[in-house]
């Protein structure tokens, strides 16, 4: 039987983070694990951006599977349903011998000839025991005929929640558009609490991600496409620009920022300001989503703040020198150039390992361009046991490709890059120890000698970084749940705090910030809800600014030279 599809509209939601996915086991449909702290939290953003979006559902099916069914009661919990039906059905693919086993052992447990490799995902094809990706495709046919048979009757149209799972979601996705099963998995990644629409009604298929939009997914094997985000700015952008100071708090050596745009970031990161263009821009670095706020007022409204979808997390990245187009970036397994607003590389990316993630949590994390243009440093984030390196990145013209070595042997969080003003000292933070560094930096090779200790956190972990033009030192203070973010200004000698900028009460993981504005002036943090419940932290993940008292202000951010 050949489903007739036209009067449905399906959302396909995958389920959230469960324990295996955050310990990096394939579990299949014969493990059942509960929701982490963090798919618990994904499963409230998504039921919050189906709010957004008011979309309303006729049913909604889950898979019996608990984390799908713990997924499902959280997004549809505020909704009209009243019910929520199981269907065995959705369940994940059966993974036969290679239910437990760690990703990281997929390719020498299958071998190259029976594994599919793409951007995201390792796919193991046809171990023993497991379903085929035609018998999933097979499956989801059934579904479809299921579905079809209990709407019928709905002649104007069933708009239907399905939750499920990674496998059957794209096989499913793949069977309602008539696609080949190989395309659609090399085409996009189904993230946990990635929402995608099936629909007859659209010209090419749309999809939702965790945290703001319809993203596309059109012709599957091309390039993800640009995208657009438009939470307005909640304040009036010219009158705060062209503004008085914020006014001191009591204790007269702080202030205390505000919301300026509600970007609900999962973990917003490495924000700069590009006085070219006058825009602030920062990575939203796991949902893979590059942001950018458009300070010239005189553009108006919702045009004024953008997002763009990308291929990779973008972990880093600096401005280039020469030309308008495109960024030096770190993703999170490399170096390369490219435009992040046209969605197109500008270069290869840089020859030999950075990262080997092995289906690890490894990535790349904090990076900027240094004092004298040539090089970007950018140190990794180690997810699992091992530490991992600082690098240095070069352009080689000749070639024009990028180069990469190592700088800094071992560290576990690397943040706070950011150098003084005459280039001679470079700063960097392992965050796990609490301890900012200096170095002495070698503008002729890059290298770094003589660390010692500047500062010592007593309360939270260092983060982002950034030297204004009086020499101090700004750090993003991370304190996940345990009491309100902050921005610190530092003595570059004797390393205690001089001043504080203070995020909101509700606001607890500040990550990184820049100065920006005509005169930056203005100092702009990002910040987090990663691991927090988003109920205690309404406005966690948002952009957030102070116009700094005078005195105070930022030099231009160095540019990548090619």
């Amino acid at each position: 039987m050949t489903t007739n599809v036209s009067n449905m509209t399906i959302y396909l939601a995958r389920h959230g983070q469960d324990e295996d996915n955050a310990n990096g086991i394939l579990n299949g449909r014969r493990r059942d694990t509960p929701l982490t702290i963090r798919g618990k939290q994904q499963a409230q953003a998504l039921s919050d951006k189906i709010r957004q979006f008011g979309l309303q559902f006729d049913s909604v099916y889950s898979s019996p599977l608990q984390r799908a069914r713990m997924t499902a009661d959280i997004a549809v919990a505020a909704s009209n349903i009243s019910s929520i039906d199981i269907v065995e059905e959705l369940s994940e693919r059966e993974f036969g011998v290679m239910t437990g086993v760690p990703i990281a052992e997929i390719a020498d447990r299958c071998g190259d000839d029976d594994i599919l490799t793409t951007e995201n995902v390792t796919y193991f094809l046809s171990p023993e025991g497991a379903e085929t990706f035609p018998e999933l495709m097979e499956r989801a046919q059934r579904v479809l005929d299921y579905l079809q048979d209990r709407h019928v009757t709905q002649k104007d149209g069933a708009t239907i929640l399905l939750v499920t799972h990674g496998d059957f979601g794209k096989m499913f996705y793949a069977n309602f558009y008539k696609l080949d099963w190989r395309d659609v998995l090399t085409s996009f990644h189904f993230d946990n609490s990635d929402l995608i629409l099936c629909s007859s009604k659209v010209s090419s298929p749309p999809k939702m991600s965790d945290t703001h939009i319809f993203r596309s997914c059109t012709a599957p094997t091309t390039a993800l496409p640009k995208v657009f985000c438009n939470p307005t700015p909640i304040v009036n952008l010219q009158s705060f620009l062209d503004g008085p100071p914020a006014t001191l708090n009591d204790d007269g050596v702080s202030v205390t920022a505000q919301l300026i745009v509600d970007s609900r970031c999962h973990l917003g990161e490495c924000v700069i300001y590009d006085d070219r263009r006058n825009t602030i821009l920062f990575t939203s670095i796991l949902e893979r989503r590059f942001h950018k706020l458009d300070l010239n007022t005189s553009n108006g409204g919702d045009s004024q703040q953008q997002s763009f979808d990308l291929p990779k997390m973008l972990c880093a990245f600096g401005l280039l020198d020469q030309q308008d187009v495109g960024y030096i970036v770190a993703w999170d397994d490399g170096f390369q150039l490219y435009d992040l607003e046209g969605g197109k590389p500008l270069s290869p990316m840089s020859d030999g390992e950075v990262v080997n993630r092995l289906g690890l949590p490894d990535r790349l994390n904090d990076g900027r361009v240094d004092p004298t243009g040539r090089r970007f440093v950018c140190g990794g984030c180690a997810g699992s046991n091992d530490p991992l390196k600082v690098y240095q990145c070069d352009y080689d013209p000749s070639s024009k490709t990028l180069r990469h070595r190592p700088i800094v042997d071992e560290i576990r969080t690397t943040n706070s890059i950011c150098w003084s003003n005459d280039g001679k000292t470079m700063y960097l933070a392992d965050s796990p120890t609490r301890r900012i560094d200096r170095y002495d930096y070698n503008f002729e090779t890059g290298l770094l000698s003589n660390q010692r200790e500047l500062h010592r956190k007593d309360h939270g972990d260092p983060d982002g970084s950034v030297v204004d033009a009086q020499g101090f030192l700004w750090n993003a203070t991370w304190r996940q749940g345990k009491g309100t973010g902050m921005v610190d200004r530092i003595d570059p000698e004797t390393g205690e705090v001089v001043f504080t900028v203070h995020l909101p009460d509700e606001t607890s993981e500040a990550s990184c910030c820049c100065f920006g504005g005509p005169k930056l002036d203005v100092l702009f943090i990002t910040t987090a809800w990663e691991n927090l419940d988003p109920q205690l932290e309404p406005h966690a993940g948002g952009l957030y600014a102070v116009k700094l008292p005078t005195g105070m202000s930022g030099c231009p951010e160095k540019r990548f030279k090619i």
